[in-house]
């Protein structure tokens, strides 16, 4: 008896599993050939049986597409997102926030039911293989106008405990982050979360102006829930995250900006190599750094000239000094984590899943306690932009942020960092990968004299510069950058302060 009811449990999974599947090929418009079934060979039954059970068959085929390409699909940024925006009324197209409104669901999960049903898709920002983000926009507030909000929609994939540890610990930090900081001013350099929560099954698929969610009135307590899930859950659950809308990060960045400008000499405009008075220069006379005619160009807010580039990279400094004071290191700072804002061009730091806060810390005028963080038998971070001997020790540390900026500084500046010309490809993290990292950067900002004056590459820039501001700029990257003994974000801003002041083209 035993048996017999084994095999007609087995039989009954089976249909569970089966069923769906075959109702999807009946659905299809021109029969079983236009379904290609191909990415089902990667996944494990558990994978098939779980997303077949908890995921609206709407959105089945998308998911399994994107699990096939995990390896090669990284985690997206938040495009379009974090730190509260204003209201501009210099353009119709304006992004703006919506208002607070405070009744009981506000309090618990930081938005009301009414605004979550009234969300509508507008665009896809971002695909990885854990996290989509989405601009998702709603009319429903306080307010009598009709004016239409705007928020930046991640919807965050959750699989094991580790995953929800991370996801719930980058709300927390950025919430803790927040409140240390009394300055509303400083607050902005660091991302926000306007309202999140857990819940068991998917949004609804992506469809321009179509709804995000069901009505909320269908949606109980165990699917909408600020209660982390507990023990080794079966399924997949999702962590929905509410953020203001930004207009890019630093990877964006640097893709729309190439390496278009010639860093020239304070006071010398041409490049008269051969001595025949006339100037060597191909580039057109508007990218002259001293050209005083040279059209003004904005990108995310931010002036490419000289003033622009020591601006963003004070900025950055002091984003790092201010998360320091606090107690708090990143460990995943790159291109990708950091913002820039709508208006201004204010670089925001995001994504705080991997981050460490030190309880009680201290920082004194005439002591720089150190921060560090050491998790046996735990990686965090990308090759690219991590300490190989912090991957060695399994720990996470302030010179291991000063390195990622330092790096994603001299991108921002002068790499060829998302031209056509440069393939990025997701490595693994290994000791070796990182040191190899390490080894060839910290190679570029030194010349073969070692004089450390010149480095290989800074002949051109996305901001038109003179000689002095890049080599003020390759100091500060040098010093968060070197082996030993690295520069603090306090010093780095420190050393950047006095070019404030000096007149550039």
């Amino acid at each position: 008896s035993v048996g017999i009811a084994t095999t007609t449990a087995r039989r009954r999974c089976l249909l569970v599993i089966l069923l769906p599947m075959m109702m999807l090929l009946l659905l299809l418009p021109d029969g079983a050939e236009s379904l290609d079934l191909a990415p089902l060979a990667t996944l494990s039954r558990r994978d098939v049986f779980e997303w077949i059970v908890m995921v609206p068959s709407t959105t089945l085929l998308t998911m399994i597409d994107d699990n096939h390409d995990h390896d090669n699909n990284p985690s997206p940024s938040l495009l379009l997102s974090s730190v509260p925006t204003t209201t501009s009324t210099s353009s119709s197209s304006t992004i703006v926030t919506p208002p607070v409104v405070d009744d009981n669901t506000t309090r618990v999960f930081g938005v009301s039911d009414d605004t979550v049903s009234s969300l509508v898709y507008e665009q896809i920002l971002g695909a990885g293989s854990y996290k989509t983000v989405y601009l998702v926009s709603t009319t429903s507030t306080a307010s009598t106008s009709n004016n239409k909000y705007h928020y930046a929609l991640a919807v965050q994939r959750l699989r094991t405990k580790a995953d929800v540890k991370d996801g719930r610990r980058g709300i927390q930090m950025t919430d803790e982050l927040q409140r240390m900081l009394p300055s509303n001013e400083d607050q902005q350099f660091f991302e926000t979360t306007q309202g999140w929560w857990f819940q068991t099954a998917a949004p609804l698929e992506f469809r321009p102006q179509g709804p995000v969610f069901f009505e909320t009135s269908a949606v109980d307590e165990r699917q909408r829930t600020r209660k982390s899930p507990s023990g080794n859950f079966i399924g997949t659950k999702y962590l929905i995250s509410l953020k203001p809308v930004y207009a890019m990060d630093l990877d964006a960045f640097c893709k729309q900006a190439p390496v278009i400008y010639p860093v020239n000499d304070d006071d010398d405009d041409d490049d008269d190599d051969d001595g025949d008075g006339s100037s060597n220069n191909t580039h057109d006379t508007a990218n002259n750094s001293n050209n005083p005619t040279a059209a003004l160009v904005v990108l995310g807010g931010v002036s490419l000239t000289d003033s622009g580039a020591i601006h963003l990279a004070m900025d950055m400094m002091h984003a790092g000094r201010l998360m320091h004071s606090t107690g708090l290191i990143h460990r995943d700072i790159k291109p990708k984590n950091i913002m820039l804002s709508n208006i201004g061009g204010r670089p925001v730091i995001i994504d705080f899943g991997f981050s460490y806060m030190v309880k009680n810390y201290q920082q004194t005028t005439t002591t720089n306690n150190r921060i560090c963080i050491e998790q046996p038998g735990i990686m965090k971070g990308e090759v690219e932009y991590v300490l190989a001997k912090d991957v060695a020790a399994f720990q996470g540390c302030q010179e291991g942020d000063a390195y990622a900026m330092g790096k994603t500084l001299y991108e921002v500046l002068f790499s060829e960092k998302g031209s056509a010309a440069a393939i990025v490809e997701k490595r693994e993290l290994t000791v070796e990968g990182a040191q190899m990292q390490n080894d060839k950067f910290r190679d570029l900002l030194d010349d073969d004299n070692n004089k450390k004056t010149v480095v290989v590459g800074t002949a051109q820039s996305r901001f038109r510069m003179s000689t002095t501001t890049r080599d003020v700029l390759l100091t500060v990257i040098r010093g968060l950058c070197r082996d030993e003994r690295p520069m603090t974000f306090a010093e780095a801003e420190t050393l950047l302060v006095p070019t404030l002041s000096i007149d550039h083209p």
